[in-house]
């Protein structure tokens, strides 16, 4: 079996829904309570695998535990609208230490390079491609002051994420606030089924993760299984899966990658 480390590319919005909202949005999509960041629950990842390969040795039964546990999907860029570009694939410290503390669980033992701390306002960009301007870089509507990575750090992500060219690392504030704020929101409206005309008051707003946007997950052994059977997770994962709703309309479809960002 490969480590169980699991990198999952948005290639269109994304909509695992949390139920009604009590907001505006009346279909958020479901997100970490104690920092407002989307997620891909254990189980949808799971149930989506499943119903493609349905081994119950790996997965379960209803009266019997699987041997492989699967954990919730956690952000890792997040794209984000950029005045001069097109768009920068963010992160932050707190986000890249995260990652680096879990996949302790796949037996991946990384440490955080220094040189990551940056200031409120600020963005440490890894190349010069990106178009600057006065020294600023503009994300949606928020200048930003620039800094650039030095040699250690890009080496750093390079080795982590072979796929991750142009990327950006800002402040946990202001990661938090794209996060959060930046996401897709679509206006639809409901048809009766049978007149096929639009229902009275059906108007409603549903969000989405939009398309690039990068999470990570994990695989690992059950442990009150000791004599597991060896498992490929190619033969359970495939190189694209369909996760969340509004799959008839092409959303929520996703590009995995194994132990490595890479193709």
């Amino acid at each position: 079996m490969s480590k169980g480390l699991i990198f999952i590319q948005v290639l269109s919005s994304l909509h695992i829904g949390s139920g009604t909202g009590i907001g505006v949005i009346d279909m958020p999509v479901q997100r970490e309570r104690h920092t407002g960041y989307p997620i891909i629950p254990s189980s949808s990842f799971k149930g989506v695998l499943r119903s493609k390969n349905g081994d119950e040795t790996v997965f379960g039964k209803e009266d019997c535990a699987g041997q492989k546990c699967f954990l919730d999907g956690k952000i890792l860029f997040y794209p984000v609208r950029s005045l001069k570009g097109s768009y920068l694939l963010l992160t932050s410290k707190d986000v890249i230490k995260r990652f680096l503390r879990d996949i302790q669980l796949v037996g991946e033992n990384k440490t955080l390079p220094d040189a990551l701390d940056i200031p409120e306002g600020t963005i440490l960009l890894n190349s010069t491609k990106e178009k600057i301007k006065d020294n600023k870089v503009v994300l949606e509507e928020f200048p930003f002051d620039v800094k650039f990575m030095d040699l250690k750090v890009i080496q750093f992500f390079k080795e982590l994420f072979p796929l991750i060219e142009d990327f950006a690392i800002l402040n946990e504030v202001d990661f938090s606030y794209f996060v959060r704020n930046a996401s897709e929101v679509y206006a639809r409206i409901a048809l009766d089924p049978e007149k096929k005309v639009v229902k009275e008051k059906a108007l409603f707003y549903q969000e989405f993760i939009p398309a690039e946007t990068i999470f990570y997950s994990m695989i690992i052994n059950n442990s009150n299984f000791t004599d597991e059977k060896e498992v490929d997770l190619k033969d359970i994962l495939g190189k694209y899966i369909q996760l969340g709703g509004n799959e008839t309309i092409g959303k929520g479809i996703c590009k995995t990658f194994i132990d490595k960002l890479q193709d």
